[in-house]
């Protein structure tokens, strides 16, 4: 009996300093783990990536954030750089719009010419020491944030749509001055043909912006610019909106005057691809405009007519609620090459037939006289007040030509009794 309770202790004793010992290795793992997220508090690698691998200590009280906000919970004492030696923090994160709050920070004069509303920042933090590397005070910290992202303007000049980037290396320690090792930035887009430089390096601090000039002939609804840093050789992507512009089309511009000649005009919208439709009023300084209003859907074109009044130029336009189209100048000019067609038409049917009559009038010029009245009458009537004088269908396209062969054939034929919509009296008994 007492050989085995003495076993029996010896297995307590086993199991309690096993116990003890499993105790001391959880405790002294859970201080070092709590250690080193102190040291680290809310830092994750993944978030935040020292480009040139420099072994610093940060304390960052809040890591859930982005922009220049973060700057006021970093403190960069001990990071010890060398004099000209830059370091690049990486957030991981993509462009974003910065926070008003953010802008309390920052000296209210370079801000002054921005909407801070549309200011968009780089998820990256540079830090530079320009002073000795013991002198942590040498250091500048600032943000490169892009201070628009102006919508592509469709521009009737040039046919293009065109854009204005502006960038600038923002730094609230500094209201301005070069630094040591210039920023570099690339910008690439498949759908954008111009982008003017596409290469910039950015070497001084705040104001003045360094400006990208954006043009392409062909985009509709946003367009996808790739922005190239030295800590993200993949790029941050963000998007340009495509503002919709309203475009008058006509490949005229001479038409013969006095009501003589009427075109159409095509409205359509430029930069969208959308199914909605907006309500667009086409006027014009002289001349009949049909119809004076389209509902315009976004991604087909529509076509109106211009009918010449008077001579002279003519101005037209067209407008919706928030839109206004290019100007369409047109000269109305009097109407000689349809005097001389209709004229020579006249003559040649009246010639012949002066010489298709069994019984010929007495002289050949009255018969010539009477053949060129009656085909400028006929022309006129047909392609201005539309009335057929003929009982012979006509193709409605207006050229030289076609009034020559309609003036003619009248002339042969004569002016046709038109049919009355009253009917006949009957007749009394």
């Amino acid at each position: 009996m007492g050989l085995f309770k003495s076993a029996s202790c010896t297995g307590n004793l086993n199991r309690f300093v096993a116990f003890f010992l499993a105790g001391i290795v959880i405790t002294t793992f859970c201080n070092q783990l709590l250690s080193a997220q102190d040291r680290n508090r809310a830092i994750n690698p993944r978030v935040l990536d020292v480009i040139n691998r420099n072994q610093i200590e940060l304390n960052v009280l809040q890591q859930d954030t982005s922009n220049l906000e973060l700057l006021n919970n970093v403190d960069f004492r001990n990071l010890q750089l060398q004099p000209r030696q830059k370091t690049v923090l990486n957030l991981d994160r993509n462009i974003s719009r910065v926070d008003s709050g953010t802008f309390t920070q920052v000296n209210p004069e370079i801000l002054a010419s921005f909407n801070t509303q549309e200011i968009f920042s780089f998820p990256e933090l540079h830090v530079e020491n320009r002073g000795a590397a013991e002198d942590a005070s040498g250091n500048i910290v600032y943000q490169p944030v892009i201070t628009s992202l102006s919508p592509l303007v469709y521009d009737h000049v040039e046919n293009l749509f065109t854009s204005t980037l502006n960038f600038l290396l923002l730094s609230q320690d500094q209201s301005a001055g070069d630094i040591s090792n210039p920023m570099q930035l690339e910008l690439h887009s498949d759908n954008i043909e111009s982008i003017d430089p596409s290469r910039l390096q950015i070497g001084h601090l705040n104001l003045p912006s360094t400006s990208v000039q954006i043009s392409a002939s062909s985009v509709r609804d946003s367009v996808q610019i790739r922005i190239v840093t030295e800590a993200n050789a993949e790029g941050y992507e963000t998007y340009l909106k495509v503002e919709p512009a309203l475009d008058l089309f006509t490949e005229r511009k001479r038409l013969q005057g006095l009501g003589i000649q009427e075109i159409p005009i095509q409205v359509n919208w430029k930069g969208s691809s959308s199914t909605d439709s907006q309500v667009v009023n086409i006027s014009s300084s002289q001349g009949t405009v049909t119809p004076t209003s389209v509902e315009l859907t976004y991604n087909q074109p529509a076509i109106v007519q211009l009918r010449s009044e008077g001579l002279g130029n003519a101005t037209i336009t067209a407008t919706s609620s928030d839109a206004q189209s290019n100007t369409l100048q047109i000269n109305f000019i009097f109407p000689w090459l349809f005097i001389l067609f209709s004229l020579a038409g006249g003559f040649l049917g009246g010639t012949a037939k002066y010489f298709t009559l069994k019984d010929k009038p007495k002289t050949f010029l009255a018969t010539t006289i009477g053949s060129l009245s009656i085909g400028l009458i006929g022309a006129l009537a047909y392609f201005v007040l539309g009335i057929n004088l003929l009982s012979i269908e006509f193709s409605s396209t207006f050229n030289e030509f076609a009034v020559f062969g309609i003036s003619a054939l009248i002339a042969f034929f004569g002016i046709r009794k038109l049919k009355s919509d009253v009917a006949d009296p009957a007749p009394e008994n």
